[in-house]
């Protein structure tokens, strides 16, 4: 149960004060619904956005936290609408919540998500669908249970792995590790790529999972991984090329099932290092 107060700004003018208590929702998709969503279903949806064949579903997922957070680990498919430039610290709206009206079809489902328990993402929910939004979800579990406790990964992007980089490296603390992925003549710079991203450790997907037809299982239990890194939270960041963007999916998902909860992906990360000028290794 909630209970928000919400406010709207024109000219420095409140125009209404309204208190929420609960949510509503209704089974007429023709109405404009709020409601929350959970983790399991939410997690599907990101599976239907994954897919390449996906032609019918749409869902805009939105990322409400500070674009610092949003961009060392952020689920998806999501894009970053920071709180604060629809609502303010003192619970106004906005700029008539432009942020939002002018960057998403009110007709396209639109969910929100932030910290988990953060009740922020709610009140941007009912916003949402005051501002008539036809399909409005929200994610109470947030990043701490989509990852902490149910173990997905992150995607983290440039600007906050060059960071993280330059705190951490050269990783003698296994509490913090970057794993490439290709097969150890590309990390050595053999054939294919030029290199590897320094400090990074060369855990080949071939050496954790095989594969027979669309099918994929553990290599040994995993053990290839294992003994390399027996801290299951250690923050692992994973980086692949546009070629083997799907290995490391199928990577994530087998370190996933051996317990390890800390896990980020670095989209293309190979390219991405290259391409702002920085040195490899071999």
């Amino acid at each position: 149960m909630h209970k928000i107060f919400l406010m709207k700004r024109c000219a420095g003018i409140v125009i209404f004060m309204l208190m929420i208590s609960g949510c509503l929702e209704t089974e007429d998709p023709e109405v404009h619904f709020l409601r929350e969503i959970m983790y399991d279903e939410f997690k599907d949806y990101i599976a239907i956005l994954d897919n390449p064949e996906n032609t019918d579903f749409q869902l805009n997922v939105v990322d409400i936290r500070e674009k610092t957070d949003y961009l060392s680990g952020h689920i998806r498919n999501s894009v970053n609408i920071e709180t604060n430039l629809v609502i303010d610290t003192a619970g106004y709206v906005v700029n008539q919540a432009r942020a939002l009206t002018e960057r998403f079809d009110k007709q396209t489902p639109i969910l929100f998500y932030s910290h988990q328990d953060d009740t922020i993402v709610y009140t941007m929910a009912k916003l949402a669908q005051l501002l008539e939004f036809k399909q409005v979800y929200f994610y109470e579990g947030g990043i701490e249970e989509w990852q902490n406790i149910h173990g997905n990964y992150l995607n983290i992007l440039y600007t906050a792995f060059k960071a993280w980089h330059q705190n951490h490296f050269p990783f003698e603390n296994r509490a913090e590790v970057l794993i490439d992925i290709h097969p150890s003549t590309w990390y050595h710079g053999i054939e294919v790529l030029e290199g590897h991203i320094p400090g990074a450790l060369n855990l080949p997907v071939d050496s954790l999972v095989e594969f027979t037809g669309e099918e994929w299982s553990l290599i040994n239990g995993g053990k290839f991984l294992t003994d390399s890194l027996s801290y299951r939270s250690a923050r692992m960041i994973i980086y692949d090329t546009g070629e083997t963007a799907e290995q490391a999916e199928y990577f994530l998902k087998a370190v996933q099932t051996l317990g390890y909860t800390h896990l980020f992906l670095f989209s293309n990360g190979y390219d991405e290092w290259i391409s702002n000028g920085n040195q490899l290794d071999i």
